[in-house]
């Protein structure tokens, strides 16, 4: 079983290859991604690496805040992504609300 983790605070210039060789101990690496600017193209200084789930808890361990590049790298279980909404504007639950047909 896999677990994707969010790796954060890395220097601007490293690479998805950089980050695949920072893991390299903890091989089988699934994916790798960095996320960039979508104007720019630069990086963000973050991103996801999918490893096997005993070897995610270890890089867990002995990665996270350790110092790399001039910066404090910060490992940790990637949150899924979710975007079901809940709660309207105001804060109250969606119910509550009317329902508004755009098109009348």
């Amino acid at each position: 079983m896999t677990q994707k983790l969010y790796v954060g605070n890395l220097p601007y210039k490293m690479t998805e290859k950089d980050v695949q060789e920072m893991f390299s101990k903890y091989k089988p690496i699934h994916s790798a991604m960095l996320i960039s600017n979508r104007e720019t193209g630069l990086s963000r200084g973050f991103g996801f690496i999918e490893l096997e789930k005993n070897n995610a808890e270890a890089a867990i361990t002995e990665l996270g805040d350790t110092f790399f590049g001039g910066r404090t790298i910060r490992i940790s279980k990637a949150k899924e992504r979710g975007w079901e909404v809940t709660e309207g504007l105001m804060g109250g639950p969606l119910e509550n609300y009317p329902l508004i047909d755009p098109f009348v």
